[in-house]
């Protein structure tokens, strides 16, 4: 089990970005505003409930209803549902210092690739092809059925540049792309985890039926669970209880296994946590993981 602190993604940090923000106006101090009416203040979108003037739209939410971050800034806004989209490649470039690890949420690409360069050379890349063929099971499907895609991938062993920049690429064919969530940090070793992970989702969509037997459905967003059992080191019991101490609050990257299930890799809190020293070398941490949706 790795877990990856994430890095805060600033205007300082994002160095570079092709993605293009909504055709909307700045919120502007001296401009009236009527209901309905939608501007754009601090990366992100909001909407007139009142008309006024000079009203500062985080401040004031009895005025403004906050509709979420721009275009360029859905994929740094702790929210893997909502996405960046744009034309095939999405290219963003990043200065956040010394990282180890790179996560990529909610792809719809085919080829995702990242690269660190440094004094104007790269020294390090990697890619990834989301396309995968597992569920091929014969001729006819090998044929026929579509490719899958994979939505969720994390990069390992970035080298340590402080002063490097990392690129990131989101690419396919023909048409559209888009992206949730990138989150970039360093990364701590809990332990190992252990076999019969359980994975599910939280569903927040409305299913009522009527007296008629009739459903009424309203898709809405879900979120990840996880729960795991991971073998710990004696000798890393205290820091893995300080981490969790020290980020109880703070959404993280749970990698349970990066290199073969991309459903291991959950971004959210640990709802719960225990840990049984059982043996004289080796403990167990479970883990119950709640993903942001």
């Amino acid at each position: 089990m790795k877990v990856i602190i994430p890095t805060p993604i600033t205007p300082a940090t994002l160095s570079y970005s092709n993605v293009v923000d909504e055709a909307l106006p700045a919120w502007d101090m001296v401009a009236a505003f009527i209901v309905g009416d939608q501007v754009i203040h601090e990366r992100r979108i909001w909407e007139a409930v009142q008309d006024g003037t000079g009203v500062v739209p985080r401040a004031n939410p009895e005025y403004w209803l906050d509709i979420g971050a721009t275009n360029t800034w859905a994929m740094f806004d702790q929210r893997v549902g909502s996405q960046s989209k744009g034309p095939t490649p999405i290219v963003v470039k990043l200065r956040a210092g010394i990282i180890s690890d790179v996560a990529i949420l909610n792809v719809d690409a085919e080829l995702v690739e990242v690269a660190l360069d440094h004094a104007g050379e790269t020294v390090w890349r990697d890619e990834r092809d989301m396309r995968t063929s597992e569920v091929i099971t014969d001729w006819f499907e090998y044929f026929f059925a579509q490719f899958r895609a994979r939505t969720d991938v994390s990069f390992a062993n970035v080298p340590p540049y402080l002063e490097g920049e990392l690129t990131v690429t989101i690419s396919k064919p023909v048409n559209d792309v888009a992206v949730g969530e990138i989150i970039v940090g360093q990364s701590r070793i809990f332990g190992v985890t252990q076999i019969s992970p359980h994975l599910s989702i939280n569903d927040y969509s409305r299913k009522e039926v009527d007296a008629w037997g009739d459903y009424f459905v309203v898709e809405r967003a879900f979120s990840k669970r996880m729960s795991a059992n991971v073998l710990v080191d004696n000798i890393l019991v205290d820091e893995v209880c300080r981490l969790l101490a020290k980020y109880r609050a703070t959404p993280l990257i749970w990698n349970g296994n990066d290199e073969r299930f991309g459903a291991l890799i959950v971004y959210g809190f640990y709802k719960s946590f225990s840990v049984d020293i059982a043996h004289y070398t080796h403990s167990f941490c479970t883990l119950e993981i709640e993903g942001l949706t």
